[in-house]
């Protein structure tokens, strides 16, 4: 899946919670620009932000295995396994 893609289905996900189209564009505009500026690793540093904003979350990473696949992928994998 592209970023592209990802972005689109995260851009439902959060319309479906019930987040406006004002808000959830503002966050994906951020993800992009932090992709854009610093790469896989900003993508995932935003989207490990965004997962410690308990509004309206719809995506797994608010739960500790999301956490921890982001730290993975971060290269934080010591961080990842301590996800409970």
């Amino acid at each position: 899946m592209s970023l592209k893609e990802a972005i689109a289905e995260e851009i439902k996900a959060r319309l479906l919670t019930g987040e406006t189209l004002q808000v959830v564009l503002a966050k994906m505009n951020t993800l992009r620009q932090e992709f854009a500026t610093k790469g896989a690793r900003g993508y995932w540093e935003e989207q490990l932000r965004l997962s410690d904003d308990e509004q309206r979350l719809p995506e797994s990473y608010a739960r500790p295995f999301g956490k921890a696949v982001i730290y993975c992928y971060l290269g934080d994998k010591d961080k990842g396994l301590c996800q409970s």
